[in-house]
């Protein structure tokens, strides 16, 4: 069972593209997609790093342009949770 919070970067992730094989989000956009202050920055980190120990997505942290920048595989686990948001719309 997620927590609240890893609801939020789950569905913020999803948003950010999913559906592609891999994509590049700076960190800060991911922040901001999640409502959450740049105070919660370590918050952010600390959920990500435990989504990833899950098999949710692979994580790669990089620097673009001095910017922390995640570079997300997402995996089955991912995939599943888009499907179950994608019927819960259905379903409304």
């Amino acid at each position: 069972m997620l927590t609240r919070t890893e609801r939020k970067v789950v569905r913020a992730v999803i948003a950010a593209g999913a559906e592609k094989e891999s994509f590049l989000i700076p960190e800060k956009s991911l922040l901001s997609a999640c409502k959450m202050d740049k105070k919660d920055l370590p918050k952010l980190r600390k959920t990500l790093n435990s989504l990833s120990l899950d098999g949710y997505f692979d994580l790669i942290r990089c620097l673009n342009g001095g910017e922390e920048t995640l570079c997300v595989v997402p995996r089955h686990k991912l995939l599943l949770a888009l499907r179950h948001q994608y019927q819960k719309l259905v379903a409304q």
